[in-house]
C-alpha cells in the first residue's frame, strides 16, 4: 500500500518537468493508480483502454485531467462503472468518459484541456489534445 501512495505522489504530486513525449496509456496507468485510492471510488470499477499514438504534453497536467475525468463523471453518476477511452481521431487523442450521462466539464478539466493545448469537448464528456505527429507537422517536422 505504501509503494501506491508513492506511486500516486509521483504522478499527481508536485508540478514538475518539461513538456515531453510519452504513450497516453502510460499516464493512464498513473491515473488508474490514482483511482484506486480514492475513497469515493473504491468500490467502483474504473476502467481506462487506449489505442491513443504518443502525445506530448506535460505529464504530471495530463494524468490530473484524466483523473479530473473521472472524478466529474463519478460525482454525476454514483452507481455505475467508469469507463475511459483514448484514442487517436483526425490529429488528436480524445479522453472521453463512456457512456456518461452529461459532458463532465468544469472550470478546471476546461482550464487544464487548453493547458495541454486542447479543448473540453462540447458534445461528449471527455476533452482532447494534439496528438504528437499534429505536433510535429505544425512544428514542420
Amino acid at each position: 500500500r505504501l509503494h501506491d501512495i508513492v506511486a500516486v505522489i509521483r504522478a499527481i504530486g508536485m508540478p514538475r518537468g518539461n513538456v515531453e513525449a510519452f504513450d497516453p496509456a502510460d499516464a493512464a496507468r498513473s491515473a488508474k493508480a490514482v483511482l484506486a485510492l480514492h475513497a469515493g471510488l473504491r468500490d467502483r470499477a474504473v476502467t481506462i483502454s487506449s489505442s491513443a499514438g504518443p502525445i506530448r504534453v506535460h505529464r504530471w497536467m495530463f494524468v490530473r485531467a484524466v483523473v479530473a475525468l473521472a472524478c466529474r463523471v463519478a460525482a454525476a453518476d454514483r452507481t455505475t462503472s467508469i469507463t475511459i477511452s483514448l484514442s487517436d481521431r483526425d490529429g488528436w487523442v480524445y479522453v472521453i468518459a463512456d457512456g456518461a450521462t452529461h459532458t463532465a466539464r468544469s472550470a478546471f478539466l476546461d482550464e487544464i484541456a487548453a493547458a495541454l493545448g486542447g479543448e473540453t469537448l462540447p458534445d461528449a464528456a471527455g476533452f482532447r489534445v494534439p496528438s504528437l505527429v499534429t505536433l510535429r507537422r505544425r512544428e514542420g517536422l
